[in-house]
């Protein structure tokens, strides 16, 4: 089934024989599941039918007799496969899979995480659009896939204490996964007394969010009161 054999030899009696170095080759092809089949040279047979090599390119022969000898391949079957790709976004990474064509194959089950977010579902469009795949899911197509990462944003209440001040304080607000939130300007008065921030205790010794700036915290649920931090003036 090759081609480009090694043009036949004369053996004289008794004189041994350097057997041809030419190697045939034989064409690869795609069988009707895809995959491809192609063909290795491992040396020469004296008979059709058998696997096992007898001679090698480049060997001896020293029998007085004629022979003829049969090219014996290694078969290589690779299979056809697709490509599965998980895009996460800012998540982390999940790792891509491989998907042999005709058989069907278990999605990841790996759950990404992201901060300020809870995992939904994957989906074939960034925007969720598309066909929906539970993390485990079975896919059976014969065709690449990417899949993306659906989020669900956290919220939590946020709250405004005076803390033993007077007068306005800012407006309470629900913050969402991955939306910064800008804290107003508005702060409560109190004698002899300044409030430039804000603190997650009433002592003044929790986290501290400047009036102005970003509230960024995330959580999952729950409300968060932000106490008035008051600092002595000059009297």
């Amino acid at each position: 089934g090759g081609t480009g054999a090694p043009s036949n030899q004369t053996k004289t009696y008794g004189v041994t024989l350097t057997l041809s170095s030419t190697k045939p080759t034989r064409a690869s092809y795609v069988d009707e599941n895809g995959s491809t089949v192609s063909y290795t040279f491992k040396g020469w047979a004296t008979s059709s039918s058998s696997s096992t090599v007898t001679y090698k390119a480049g060997a001896t022969y020293t029998a007085n007799a004629s022979i003829t000898l049969y090219a014996v391949w290694t078969v290589t079957t690779t299979v056809m496969t697709y490509d599965i790709i998980y895009v996460t976004g800012d998540g982390t990474e999940v790792a891509s899979q491989e998907k042999k064509k005709g058989t069907a194959i278990t999605l990841s089950t790996t759950i990404p995480t992201r901060n300020g977010f809870t995992f939904s579902k994957w989906n074939t469009k960034s925007d969720g659009t598309g066909t929906n795949y539970n993390a485990g899911a079975t896919y059976s197509t014969d065709a690449d896939l990417t899949l993306y990462a659906i989020w669900a944003p956290w919220t939590h209440s946020v709250t405004f204490n005076k803390n033993g001040g007077s007068g306005s304080v800012p407006s309470n607000f629900t913050k969402t996964g991955g939306v910064d939130v800008v804290l107003s300007a508005t702060v409560p008065v109190k004698n002899n007394h300044i409030c430039y921030a804000w603190t997650t205790n009433a002592n003044g010794t929790g986290k501290i969010y400047y009036a102005g700036e970003a509230y960024d915290n995330e959580q999952n649920g729950g409300t968060v009161t932000l106490y008035a931090k008051w600092d002595l003036t000059d009297v």
